[in-house]
């Protein structure tokens, strides 16, 4: 299996987890850091959305380039 590693300087670290971060479920004034399994899951989310529309948009525009060269008959 490939892997994809992406590295940040440690003091970026902080802010990244934070912004993937989320309210305490029992305390809504707290933000808690998301953790880096949350991370690598939300990472793998957006590779795979976007791989996901891009191979979808290419099917379309290759349906609706063959459709647009048949030959009507009717």
């Amino acid at each position: 299996m490939a892997q994809l590693t992406i590295t940040v300087p440690d003091a970026v670290v902080p802010r990244i987890r934070a912004a993937f971060g989320r309210r305490d479920i029992n305390n809504p004034a707290v933000w808690v850091p998301a953790t880096v399994v949350e991370l690598q899951d939300a990472i793998k989310d957006f590779v795979r959305e976007r791989v996901v529309n891009y191979e979808t948009t290419l099917a379309a525009e290759t349906d609706r380039t063959t459709r647009s060269t048949e030959v009507r008959t009717w």
